[in-house]
């Protein structure tokens, strides 16, 4: 095979999936398509590398995504509390002022 041949994209991810995806020998594969063993090996490298960049890019997104919510639900549990500390003020409140506008029994 002469040096400097360009392969598209699209033809390394079908070579690379049939070795990975399909569990087919490399030698064999690349005596099918044409290439050199070497050649697929290093595509099946790049391949894997920049899977697990990818996946370790997701999994950063996830942590900060994850980190994000925490904090946002502890923003909701603190305002819910403040709520309800409110909540409970207003109630003794009314009943205090309801309790003045009662006549009292039994006096005239």
């Amino acid at each position: 095979m002469p040096r400097g041949i360009k392969y598209s994209p699209e033809f390394r991810a079908r070579a690379v999936s049939q070795v990975l995806e399909l569990s087919r020998p490399t030698r064999e594969v690349a005596a099918e398509l044409g290439v050199l063993d070497e050649t697929l090996r290093t595509w099946i490298r790049r391949a894997r590398r920049e899977g697990l960049e990818m996946a370790e890019r997701e999994e950063s997104d996830t942590d900060g995504e994850i980190r994000r919510l925490r904090l946002e639900l502890k923003q909701q549990g603190d305002e819910l509390y403040w709520a309800r500390q409110e909540n409970d003020f207003l109630k003794k409140a009314a009943g205090f002022f309801a309790a003045e506008q009662r006549p009292g029994r039994g006096s005239k």
